[in-house]
């Protein structure tokens, strides 16, 4: 008799300790977080709000990107209700393949650019093996979360012959806006100057992930004058081959006093929203 109410017990502790995991989990992971990921050299961005996902770009490694996204999201989750692939270099992708692996994708937005690479076959043969429906995106493309939240696509602003025959893979990345409250983030993969110059983005942009990780081909004078960002995060490897950030972009950051936030620095660099956002690292 003993014995079973030892057994009793046990298995009351460890209802309890699920019950509290699993409400611990549901509350902290219910408001609107946009999470620079520390993935090393690339970029990836997830934008979570209970367990409705957007995934913006997957870095290098499949298996870190899969550690932080266990991090980030629900346990129990397994579903990425959107995923986006700017373009299709490495830095941007090879962590996708392995996610359409083991994450239930609901849909996959990216530009479909030819690019004859390992990665961009495996990437491609991954989409088709597991049925994952896919979207080219243009301009006024939208992604609503529950709260109203959502994610606007503004570039590219229409497929037509000219950008489909883009020879710089950086010109074919999709940009876009998250905008929460009166709060934008702005997302622009890795956009050289030539066209972020031109986009409408208004002046208002709360938020800029700097373009190709800090190089001196984005994140222009003239597109920090127009934009006007308060913070500006900076998605690179330490002592990486490619000298990110460069020291011009870094030097027109300082002169525009905006905060300056570097994920081989902070690590990840989130933004939980409430009625204002407010930053944190981990």
């Amino acid at each position: 008799m003993r014995i079973f109410y030892t057994i009793i017990i046990i298995i009351g502790i460890v209802t309890l300790i699920i019950s509290s995991v699993t409400i611990y989990q549901i509350y902290k992971f219910d408001e609107t977080r946009i999470i620079f990921l520390d993935i090393g050299q690339g970029d990836s961005a997830l934008i979570t709000e209970g367990d409705y996902q957007i995934l913006i770009d997957g870095g290098s490694d499949g298996k870190i990107l899969q550690e932080k996204l266990s991090k980030y999201m629900p346990f129990w989750d397994r579903t990425i209700d959107v995923v986006i692939a700017t373009h299709l270099d490495n830095d941007h992708v090879s962590g996708l393949v392995d996610v359409i692996k083991n994450y239930k994708i609901h849909k996959f937005w990216y530009s479909n650019i030819e690019k004859n690479t390992t990665t961009a076959r495996a990437l491609k043969a991954n989409i088709d093996e597991f049925n994952v429906q896919t979207h080219e995106p243009v301009f006024g493309d939208k992604i609503i979360f529950p709260s109203g939240a959502n994610f606007q696509v503004i570039y590219p602003i229409i497929r037509n012959e000219a950008y489909n025959n883009l020879k710089d893979l950086n010109a074919t990345s999709i940009a876009g806006i998250f905008e929460i409250n009166n709060e934008k983030f702005f997302l622009g993969g890795d956009l050289p100057f030539e066209i972020e110059d031109r986009l409408d983005v208004g002046n208002d942009i709360t938020v800029l992930k700097a373009g190709h990780h800090g190089s001196r081909t984005s994140t222009s004078q003239l597109f920090l004058d127009k934009i006007k960002p308060r913070d500006v995060i900076i998605s690179t490897g330490k002592n990486n081959r490619y000298g990110h950030p460069h020291r011009d972009v870094i030097k027109r950051l300082i002169m525009g006093r905006v905060r300056i936030f570097k994920t081989y620095e902070n690590g990840a660099i989130i933004y939980t929203c409430a009625d204002e956002c407010e930053i944190s690292f981990d």
